[in-house]
């Protein structure tokens, strides 16, 4: 099994509308069955912003440290923690090869 960080991911647009107002993100899921909305803060939410599908897990958590001056193995840990939740609510993809 591949590790995560090796990843890449890409957020999922379809369905979802989503916009950064302020520090946060809010994210308005349109599902017919599981509408809902959604705000992260401002470490998710560069998460997200960088989620573009050309660069993996490992990439976006280096681009966090630089800007929050923040250790990488714990801002690695996090992510991890946030890609798996927003995977399980299908707000990302995440795939061996570029998106």
């Amino acid at each position: 099994m591949e590790d995560i960080k090796d990843l890449y991911v890409k957020r999922n647009e379809g369905d979802i509308i989503w916009n950064r107002v302020g520090k946060e993100i809010i994210i308005i899921m349109t599902r017919e069955k599981d509408e809902k909305i959604l705000r992260l803060n401002s470490t998710a939410g560069f998460i997200w912003e960088n989620s573009d599908g050309k660069r993996t897990v490992e990439d976006v958590v280096k681009s966090l440290c630089l800007k929050y001056e923040v250790e990488k193995t714990k801002a690695m840990n996090e992510a991890v923690k946030l890609l798996n939740q927003m995977k399980k609510t299908e707000l990302i993809t995440l795939s061996s090869t570029p998106l």
